[in-house]
Parts: structure tokens; sequence; C-alpha cells
């Protein structure tokens, strides 16, 4: 899991072009779904889709019924070479998750 970004970048983000986010999220799960999970992991010699049903899918709980609502959106700049796509994140305090599992 240490190199799942390394990896990706090296592997799914060159010579890739998108129209939008939308097209970003098609083309990654594609992706993932068609070679980064299917192939075997040097470090495992697993198939990470074959160890994910095995070892982990049982544990998984259900999506919330509803949405999460969005904080902050995706900005774009149409004005770059290639668009480029900025995430705004609310950053809160520690203390602040720490109350609500509580």
């Amino acid at each position: 899991m240490e190199r799942a970004i390394g990896y990706a970048r090296q592997s799914f983000w060159p010579l890739r072009e998108f129209t939008d986010l939308h097209d970003v999220n098609r083309q990654v799960r594609q992706w993932l779904s068609e070679v980064a999970n299917q192939r075997q992991h040097r470090t495992t010699n697993e198939v990470p889709q074959l160890r994910f049903d095995r070892d982990e899918r049982n544990f998984l709980k259900p999506l919330a019924r509803t949405s999460y609502p969005r904080l902050h959106g995706v900005t774009v700049n149409p004005t770059a070479p290639k668009p480029t796509y900025t995430v705004d994140v609310q950053r809160r305090p520690l203390s602040v998750y720490a109350e609500a599992v509580r």
C-alpha cells in the first residue's frame, strides 16, 4: 500500500488526457478493473482483486444512505495548457473528529 500513489502516478497518469472529473473517474475505474487489480503483485505474489475479495470484502460496511454534503468544490483552470483540477478541502482540528466518533 505504501507505493500505491507512486504506482498510479507512473502507470495510470502518463500520456492520458481527460475532459473532466467524470472522465478521470471513468478512466481510473477502468484501469483499476482491467489492469492494476488484475496483475500479480510482486511483493505478495497475489492478484490484488482476488486478495481483496478473499480477505477484506466481508469487513466492509454498507455506504451511508445519504451522501455527505460537499464542503468545497472542485475548481478547474481552463487557461492552463492542460486543464488542472484543484480540490479544496476544509480542514478541522482533530478534536472535531474525536468528538464525532464518541
